[in-house]
């Protein structure tokens, strides 16, 4: 992919409510999920920024450093694989809000 990508996730040993609320859901339609589900928030940048304004954006606007961290993969580079690691994201305009609000 031609962007920065930055993932952001609650710290380990921090709860994650969106991780306790999607593992809820999963086991609610009829899945079984044994451990925890830890979530990520996933922000795409233009490839056009340096490396140092990526993490400093990072730091200072799309992470809490008291409770987050977050890991930033260059323009090009493919997502370490991870087992059980799904990917979801919405379809513009049909289930991305914010899409509709800019």
């Amino acid at each position: 992919m031609d962007a920065w990508r930055v993932e952001v996730s609650v710290r380990a040993g921090l709860p994650d409510p969106a991780g306790e609320a999607a593992r809820s859901a999963l086991i609610g339609a009829g899945l079984s999920i044994p451990g925890s589900v830890r979530s990520r928030r996933g922000f795409l940048l233009g490839q056009e920024l340096t490396a140092d304004a990526v993490e400093q954006f990072a730091s200072s606007v799309l992470a809490d450093p008291i409770t987050d961290e977050f890991v930033v993969h260059a323009p090009g580079a493919t997502a370490p694989a991870e087992a059980g690691r799904v990917t979801i994201r919405p379809r513009p305009g049909v289930t991305d809000q914010v899409a509709r609000s800019v």
